[in-house]
């Protein structure tokens, strides 16, 4: 009997941001063994918009590493109701470690009704 491929098995993490607009950092996750983030997505149900002054930048941190993140001002607009992907920047998270969301506000920028979804596998 073969081992289960646990990429093509992936555990989702869902977390509800909803409407931030000012800064905020949250408790997200605790992992407990090794885990690979293969992809991080953001919904935004009203929308943001791409602009320099008056952005949003949401970020899933390990400690002061950014482990993922998305930027309004640099990777695009998010379109209501369409899944944007965040870059990957630190995909491997070892085991007996928490996890945050961190969302810097520029200007009027905000999140509205925004969802995130976390996917990976445990290695």
């Amino acid at each position: 009997m073969s081992a289960m491929n646990n990429e093509r098995n992936p555990t989702i993490v869902p977390y509800v941001l909803g409407t931030q607009g000012s800064a905020i950092i949250r408790p997200f996750i605790f992992v407990s063994r090794k885990f690979r983030i293969s992809a991080v997505r953001i919904v935004d149900t009203a929308g943001i918009a791409l602009d320099a002054v008056n952005f949003v930048t949401v970020r899933v941190r390990r400690g002061s590493v950014t482990v993922a993140e998305y930027a309004t001002a640099t990777d695009g607009a998010v379109v209501a109701d369409v899944s944007r992907a965040f870059r990957i920047l630190d995909p491997v998270i070892l085991g007996d470690t928490h996890l945050n969301i961190q969302v810097v506000i520029g200007g009027t920028g905000t999140t509205t009704n925004a969802f995130l979804q976390v996917e990976g596998f445990f290695v």
